[in-house]
């Protein structure tokens, strides 16, 4: 199975750098699959909530994010796809739905990965991750007034530091104008939908607080609980309401004249309009003709070309698989990595877990 290492079971904060290897067996199994491009899948479960990080294989060590004091637990797998295509990997175990993912990946009882309903995706070997993180990791809260501010433009929190910080840029920097120039445009076009309100439709009961409360109103509350306008007429048996003025756009008058302005172009030049349409057609009819003449004699060299690149992954991947294997070294670092692993990504992270702690949630 892929084993998970960390510095010691004492977590210094609340991005915690973990490292993998994998066993002899598991190498020898990696290669008799043939697999192409593994991954390994990390699922961070803290309380219910599920954080999931794929990443390739042979990156050796990511920084790990938790939001919540208290324990969790990491559970990690070796999956791939039989082309070696990550955004497969992707649509399987990063896809999301209505902010949760939308397959599940874990069994009931968490020893073990779900087998895919899908041909072409394959799994091997599972570790689990025990940790207990304190509350006092976590980054502390900025006050709340200004809270509101900063996060004015997102839906959702800052999960760290850093993300706050560049919010906070954003918010002293261009939001003050931004929000001025969208005040300014908002409220008024909220006169203007007043005024139309009660100059134009006569309506009883129009709500003017949004007009001097921005933030606490939205636009539509305007016109919502308003009463009766001189513009709607009752029609029918049942005494259907019709709103006559709003019907005005999309009167039979509209299409009627796209049609006679047709009508007019066909009448001034008809047999230009004709041949036009018929060269396009038989254009058309030959460019479909070559390139399936062309498809039918160069696809067979493209996917040689590509079974050779997939050849060319393949022993690439043989040799990668090597320097994973667990020869004894437990240091969780940064630096204590091959050289060729030492890549920007993990020094831009090292970095950014000694600045940016995660707020809890």
């Amino acid at each position: 199975m892929p084993k998970l290492m960390v510095e010691s079971q004492e977590i210094p904060s609340a991005t915690v750098p973990v490292r993998w290897c994998v066993t002899k067996d598991e190498v020898e199994a990696l290669k008799k699959a043939e697999a192409l491009n593994p991954h390994i899948l990390l699922v961070v479960m803290s309380g219910s909530r599920e954080t999931r990080y794929l990443l390739p294989l042979n990156q050796m060590m990511e920084y790990l994010q938790f939001f919540k004091p208290g324990p969790s637990q990491v559970f990690a797998s070796i999956v791939w796809y039989c082309t070696g295509k990550a955004g497969k990997l992707q649509d399987l175990y990063l896809a999301r739905k209505d902010d949760r993912y939308r397959n599940t990946v874990l069994n009931g009882e968490h020893d073990g990965l779900l087998e895919p309903q899908y041909l072409g995706y394959k799994h091997l070997g599972f570790d689990r991750l025990e940790l207990v993180l304190p509350s006092e990791l976590f980054a502390k809260e900025p006050p709340q007034w200004e809270q509101r501010w900063v996060n004015l433009w997102f839906e959702t929190k800052p999960r760290d530091e850093c993300q706050y910080r560049r919010r906070r840029i954003l918010a002293y920097t261009i939001q003050p104008p931004a929000v001025l120039l969208w005040l300014t445009g908002l409220l008024g076009w909220r006169w203007l939908a007043a005024a139309f309100q009660l100059l134009l439709l006569c309506r009883r009961g129009v709500n003017l607080k949004p007009l001097v409360h921005p933030w606490r109103y939205k636009t539509e509350d305007i016109w919502d609980r308003a009463g009766e306008t001189i513009f709607w007429r009752e029609v029918g048996r049942r005494g259907e309401e019709l709103p006559l003025l709003f019907l005005l756009p999309f009167a039979p008058i509209w299409p009627l004249v796209i049609l006679l302005g047709l009508g007019l172009l066909y009448l001034r030049n008809p047999a230009l309009l004709i041949w036009e349409i018929a060269a396009i057609i038989f254009g058309c009819s030959v460019g479909l003709m070559v390139l399936g003449t062309v498809l039918l004699f160069v696809s067979p060299a493209l996917l040689r070309k590509l079974e050779e690149k997939q050849k060319a992954k393949w022993r690439k991947a043989q040799a990668d698989y090597e320097e994973l294997l667990c020869n004894g070294c437990s240091e969780v670092s940064f630096r204590a990595l091959p050289p060729e692993r030492q890549t920007i990504y993990l020094r831009f992270q090292d970095l950014k877990a000694r600045v940016c702690q995660p707020f809890a949630r």
